[in-house]
């Protein structure tokens, strides 16, 4: 069960699950999402967007400002949730700050007079313990949870998410 103090963030399912839709129909659902909001993206790099979240862990967005590539993140996560209105968010955005110098601006760090892990504002591992406890409550069913740090390079992304990509290497207990 999650603790009390968490609030659900990711989309939460009742005991009937909705049907799976199928890849098309996820892809129409973006271009509608988008359409809704005054964006206009190909159809092929929506596409291509869905088939990196679903393979990598990791998918990197990088082109000239103005382009569309934190609003494609942003439609594409709000299409993560579902045609429900009221769901919870499926996805995050975390704006990085040029003064992050270590994981601890983006995930938190352990207080030595407290003796106890203070998260980060950023949100992120609220989020990331969220969605460990759906996926254990839901399994392959709790689908997909997106994080996304919208202008990471404003920092040194060495500095702030290499403990992050370490771990994003590992498998099982070794990751935990």
């Amino acid at each position: 069960p999650i603790p009390p103090s968490f609030q659900p963030v990711i989309r939460t399912r009742g005991t009937g699950s909705p049907e799976p839709i199928s890849e098309a129909a996820f892809v129409d659902r973006v271009l509608r999402r988008s359409a809704e909001r005054g964006l206009a993206f190909r159809r092929g790099d929506i596409e291509r967007f869905h088939l990196s979240v679903k393979t990598g862990e990791i998918t990197v967005l990088c082109g000239p400002s103005g382009t569309g590539k934190s609003s494609l993140a942003m439609v594409y996560g709000e299409a993560l949730r579902g045609e429900e209105p009221g769901e919870h968010e499926s996805h995050i955005v975390i704006p990085v700050s040029p003064t992050w110098l270590d994981a601890r601006d983006l995930l938190g760090h352990v207080s030595a007079s407290e003796r106890q892990f203070i998260p980060s504002e950023s949100g992120l591992y609220e989020f990331l313990l969220t969605a460990e406890f759906e996926q254990v409550r839901l399994g392959e069913g709790a689908g997909i949870a997106l994080a996304i740090l919208d202008e990471m390079n404003l920092s040194q992304v060495e500095h702030y998410f290499g403990d992050l990509m370490l771990a994003l290497e590992r498998k099982g207990l070794d990751r935990a």
